[in-house]
C-alpha cells in the first residue's frame, strides 16, 4: 500500500468519525496530501504531542469539492503542507513514541501495577517495532 499512496495526487481518508487512520499516516509519510475531517480535539492533542500541527487540511463531505478545487488552484500551498507529512509521522507515529506511550500509560511496572506485573510480555529493546503480545497473556 505505501506505493499506492506515494503515487496518488490526493488521498481521501475519513470524513465521519473526526479522526485520521493508518492510510492517512502512510500518505503523510509518503509526502502526499491527505484530506480528512479531523476534530479540533484530535488536532489539538496531536499538535501538542508532535510539536507541530497535523498536516491534513480540514475537509468534510460538504466541502470536499471546494478543497479539491483549491488544491488545483494553489498547488504550491498544498505541496508545502504535504512536505510536512514525513516529519509529522516521524515525530508521532513511530515505534519509539508508541513504545514510550505504552510504557508510561499502560505497561508501567511500578508498585501501582505490581499485581499485573507477571502478565506483562517481555519488552524488546527500542527497535522501532511494535509490541507482540503472546496469545493467552491478556
Amino acid at each position: 500500500m505505501p506505493a499506492v499512496f506515494a503515487d496518488a495526487d490526493v488521498v481521501l481518508d475519513q470524513f465521519r468519525i473526526g479522526d485520521y487512520g493508518a492510510g492517512a499516516c502512510e500518505t503523510m509519510a509518503s509526502g502526499r496530501i491527505v484530506l480528512a475531517h479531523v476534530s479540533d480535539q484530535v488536532r489539538d492533542e496531536v499538535a501538542s504531542r508532535a510539536g507541530m500541527p497535523l498536516p491534513i487540511p480540514e475537509t468534510t463531505l460538504e466541502n470536499v469539492e471546494e478543497v479539491l478545487r483549491d488544491i488545483a488552484a494553489r498547488r504550491d500551498h498544498y505541496r508545502e503542507i504535504a512536505a510536512q507529512g514525513p516529519e509529522f509521522v516521524r515525530r508521532l507515529h513511530n515505534g519509539d513514541y508508541s513504545r514510550d506511550t505504552l510504557m508510561r500509560h499502560f505497561l508501567d511496572a511500578s508498585d501501582r501495577h505490581s499485581a499485573h506485573r507477571d502478565r506483562l510480555p517481555h519488552l524488546p529493546p527500542r527497535t522501532g517495532c511494535g509490541l507482540v503480545f503472546p496469545r493467552g497473556r491478556f
